[in-house]
This record gives C-alpha cells, sequence and structure tokens, in this order.
C-alpha cells in the first residue's frame, strides 16, 4: 500500500487505524503470477506487460463504477464481485509484482481511501486464484474467471 494512502486515510479519520493489509514478497507475487498464466495457458515466459493485456482483453465487461458517489460505488463493489469463501483476497497494483493483501470488507468498506481515482488501475484477486476483478483508472470493471 502506498504510504500516501495510509497518511490521507489517517488524517481523514484520525481515530481509526488504516485497515489490515500485507505487502505480498516477490517470491508470492511470483506464484500468483506463474498460477494466472496457467490457468490462462499462456507460455511460462510471458513478459509482464503481455500477461496484463492477455487479462484486459480476456475480462468481460461489467459496467462502470460511479467515481462521484462512494455509496453508490460500495453497492455496485458489493453486487458485481464474485463470491469468494476467503475473506482475504490480493490486490495488484502493477504488473503481478506488486501485490497486497486485506480483507475484502475492508476493500469495500474503504474503497475511496485505497482506490484513487485517474491514478489506479487495479485487480482484485480472490486467494484460491480463481477470478480477476478489474477496476481501470477511470471506473471500468471486468471480470476473468479463472477455472
Amino acid at each position: 500500500m502506498e504510504q500516501i494512502k495510509i497518511e490521507n486515510y489517517i488524517k481523514d479519520n484520525p481515530n481509526k487505524s488504516f485497515p489490515y493489509w500485507s505487502e505480498l514478497d516477490s517470491e508470492a507475487c511470483g506464484k500468483i503470477r506463474n498460477t494466472i498464466i496457467r490457468k490462462l495457458q499462456l507460455i511460462s515466459d510471458i513478459s509482464d506487460i503481455d500477461l496484463m493485456k492477455t487479462i484486459e482483453k480476456r475480462g468481460a465487461f461489467k459496467g462502470f463504477i460511479d467515481i462521484d458517489n462512494i455509496e453508490n460505488t460500495k453497492k455496485v463493489l458489493l453486487t458485481s464481485l464474485p463470491t469468494t469463501d476467503n475473506e482475504l483476497i490480493y490486490i495488484n497494483w502493477y504488473r503481478i509484482n506488486k501485490i497486497d493483501q486485506m480483507y475484502l470488507q475492508d476493500l469495500i468498506d474503504n474503497f475511496d481511501d485505497i482506490w484513487y481515482p485517474s491514478v489506479d488501475d487495479i485487480d482484485v484477486i480472490n486467494t484460491t486464484i480463481s477470478w480477476i476483478f478489474s477496476i481501470s483508472h477511470f471506473g471500468g470493471i471486468k471480470i476473468i474467471q479463472l477455472d
């Protein structure tokens, strides 16, 4: 998680701590990347940029989140995110090499503090790596099923 997001959260919520999150190390990111490559049946030495292009291309467009109405955004996230048995999810910030883990409900409840419109393209990935829920910097939503 970028430090500025944590600082902004604390500034806006002085009596609260930033929600639990953990940055994955490069080995864990590599395992997630390799699992996605295997499930998409891609060549193992695909470049990071080509992997991200493939994920974007294969994702099914599901609409937009309203970046000006956070309550509506939370409803869209609650109804659009695929179901998962695990409360923890991964958030991919770049090319499957910068990944944070946090609770899905914390992401939804604090989405406007975590995802910055016009700046962030993120992928929310469940811990079994069976789906990727992508949110573009302009609010477009795509889902790709990996099983």
